[in-house]
């Protein structure tokens, strides 16, 4: 197990809160009843215009000693729960007990954040805000609970509106399954893809593909159902994805009972699914993951460890959270696995930036104060140390939520009334 590496003068306060931390689920998004059924929007398209929202007064942003700087909020209370990132711009979903679900982008060039969603999310009475993935800069994919997935369109000049779409994913959750809390239900609803004409959703237990047809109709055609529980108190979720390759794609899952988890990884090459990561759980449900007939790999997995993230930084290894687990093919058909404890059950999101080194996220207190770890994860990995949040004395503002990048001079951390930019190295 590594050793933490305090760097600054608050070492001390940090271990006491560390001595102290609890796990702490993310607070239930603020919308309305979750009991009550969503209508289902049409697939018509629907339009906004581009920064319709006025943005905050500009001034220069408040930087941290380690270079991450505030980047201005459109309102104060948003919860940023994902953000994707590219060279100048990205974007990002949010949530608000003042304007709900919103969806929004940044730019480089002012570094302010404005809302382009067409409010439908908030007219269906969306139960919580998801993920977000975007193919390139001009269009976006969102995931809104209960099972709603959008796709937005920039707008060719002179037109001034973002076109939108939306549909809903079915629910193929077997009869009498166990109940899900806010920030299980927000895992187990995603949109990702490799590329333009290659995207997957997962809701539930289901891997879903779109598909054009031939009138240019929209379908989520399932393509892998988890659906072999062992107890009817168990409940499967597929709740990330990863790859760079239309050939070789990876979903991480769950195998869950009373919030004891085994690890569930499948992957898709030559467009058949295989799993290849799962476990049997113990009568005594503290006790970890066993190994199962037929699967090739054992990740482990006891209380509350829910792989938080999946990652792939090359295409040839994948990266599965809690402790961090590295997945690697190996020419015989076999895999490498190692792992990388990060000493601490809350640290929550991770990301791997081209030049190997793991940047972690943590909440530290119930109350979100969040922290940022970094180390090196090649043959030569070192300590860990921690990169330093703090804007004028203050720490990071609420909850972290997600942590990504696109290269080492271009990482974001967003979560509880904050969306913080890192452009050093």
């Amino acid at each position: 197990m590594r050793r933490i590496v305090l760097v600054g003068s608050v070492a001390t306060a940090i271990l006491t809160v560390v001595a102290c931390a609890s796990t702490g689920d993310d607070p239930p998004a603020p919308s309305p009843d979750a009991e009550s059924p969503a209508p289902t929007p049409d697939a018509s398209e629907r339009e906004v215009v581009v920064g319709s929202d006025a943005g905050p007064e500009a001034r220069a942003p408040l930087c941290s000693a380690d270079g991450w700087c505030e980047t201005l909020l459109p309102d104060g209370d948003l919860f940023l729960r994902d953000v994707w990132p590219f060279p100048d711009r990205a974007f990002a979903i949010a949530d608000s007990a003042t304007v709900g679900i919103r969806v929004l982008e940044w730019t480089r060039e002012d570094s302010t954040w404005r809302y382009i969603d067409d409010n439908s999310q908030n007219e269906a009475l969306a139960e919580s805000a998801s993920k977000i993935w975007a193919p390139n800069v001009d269009e976006v994919y969102y995931s809104a609970g209960p099972a709603m997935i959008y796709h937005g369109t920039r707008p060719v000049p002179p037109a001034t509106a973002w076109t939108w779409r939306s549909e809903r994913l079915p629910d193929n959750s077997p009869e009498g399954a166990p109940g899900m809390t806010a920030d299980q239900k927000r895992m187990a609803l995603g949109v990702w893809g490799t590329g333009k004409g290659d995207v997957y959703a997962w809701y539930s237990n289901t891997i879903f593909h779109r598909k054009i047809g031939d009138a240019g109709a929209v379908s989520w055609v399932p393509e892998y159902i988890v659906d072999d529980p062992d107890t009817a108190a168990q409940r499967l979720l597929i709740v990330g994805a990863a790859g760079t390759r239309a050939d070789d794609v990876w979903f991480s899952g769950v195998r869950y009972e009373d919030n004891y988890a085994c690890n569930v990884v499948v992957r898709k090459t030559s467009g058949s699914y295989q799993r290849i990561a799962d476990g049997v759980q113990q009568d005594a449900l503290w006790l970890p993951c066993t190994a199962r007939a037929d699967v090739p790999l054992l990740l482990g997995g006891s209380e509350s460890q829910w792989p938080q993230q999946f990652q792939s930084p090359d295409g040839h290894r994948f990266l599965i959270g809690g402790d961090v687990q590295q997945i690697a093919p190996e020419g015989d058909g076999g895999y490498a696995v190692s792992r990388t404890s990060l000493s601490s059950r809350v640290w929550r999101t991770f990301w791997t930036d081209p030049d190997d080194r793991l940047w972690a996220g943590a909440n530290l207190t119930d109350d979100g104060w969040g922290v940022v770890v970094r180390a090196d994860i090649g043959a030569d990995a070192g300590e860990y140390q921690y990169s330093r949040t703090a804007r004028n004395g203050a720490p990071a503002a609420g909850t972290i939520a997600q942590i990504r990048g696109t290269s080492a001079t271009n990482i974001w951390l967003v979560g509880d009334r904050h969306a913080i930019h890192k452009t050093t190295p």
